[in-house]
């Protein structure tokens, strides 16, 4: 569950499988070691991610949530922009190139998202969609521990991301240039950084997961179907989010039988005589 992708919509084609446990469902060639890993994540969130996310909840002001989510964002552009030039799409990499200008100056770094205000509006894009629309198969999917759905495709996908994020290659070029111990700091302050984005993006998706948890009757299947429909979605070139997606039904619930319809009324032999109409005693 500690992923940070949040659940779309599941169409009625995946349900069954989504809602039931369908062991056969396709994509899922290492289920029995997806779900050991599933159950892993599900005892760490309940035991240390959800105090956690209480925790920054309650002592990070909502606009300082907001804005260290905008940070992330923004240092997140020039990948959409990679992604968006290799797919050939000038205005979406101009969209992007011109958010992380704006955000980065006068958005402060990106801690204030002014390029939304002025009409530039956010975009996803990264290599995993890049390698699918170019017709790479998403292989089998996994269950990471500590991460959550992937796929193979993703996976690498999601290293190639990690490795042209201006933030990494910053990180890489001081380790080339300055002291061990400066070194050794910037080790430290790395994984800080990764799991302070982990908490940001976890919390946003919190109460979609929890609802997830509540209500489905098989969650690692739901979210399976949800994660493997999200990434086929975004590779037609759909944005999709859990708040736009329909409501699931539960195919596991028994299904009521169609009512009867009612046959229509036999009309009467006689009809009543309508006022100031005389009977005819001989009818």
């Amino acid at each position: 569950m500690l992923f940070d992708t949040p659940p779309p919509a599941v169409s009625a084609a995946a349900t069954p499988s989504a809602r039931s446990g369908d062991a056969t469902a396709p994509n899922d060639l290492f289920e029995p070691v997806n779900r050991a890993n599933y159950r892993v994540n599900a005892v760490l969130e309940r035991a240390v991610l959800r105090p956690v996310i209480s925790t920054y909840e309650a002592v990070i002001p909502r606009p300082v949530r907001a804005s260290i989510h905008n940070f992330i964002d923004n240092w997140n552009e020039p990948v959409v922009f990679v992604n968006d030039g290799l797919q050939l799409n000038a205005r979406n990499a101009g969209s992007a190139a011109l958010r992380f200008s704006i955000n980065t100056t006068l958005g402060a770094l990106g801690f204030f998202d002014v390029a939304s205000h002025l009409g530039v509006d956010k975009h996803d894009n990264a290599f995993a969609m890049t390698l699918g629309r170019y017709g790479v198969a998403s292989g089998p999917y996994l269950y990471l521990p500590l991460v959550g759905p992937s796929s193979v495709r993703d996976a690498t996908g999601a290293v190639v991301d990690f490795l042209t994020n201006p933030i990494t290659q910053v990180r890489r070029i001081k380790s080339e240039s300055v002291e061990v111990a400066q070194e050794i700091a910037t080790t430290v302050d790395s994984p800080v950084e990764s799991v302070l984005a982990a908490v940001d993006i976890r919390t946003e998706n919190d109460p979609a997961l929890r609802d997830i948890e509540a209500t489905a009757t098989d969650p690692y299947a739901t979210l399976r179907a949800a994660y493997l429909q999200r990434t086929a979605a975004q590779i037609a070139g759909d944005q999709i989010t859990l708040e736009q997606s329909p409501d699931i039904p539960d195919t596991s619930a028994p299904v009521a039988p169609a009512a009867t319809p009612t046959p229509a009324a036999t009309p009467a032999a006689t009809q009543a005589p309508g006022p100031g109409r005389a009977v005819d005693p001989k009818a």
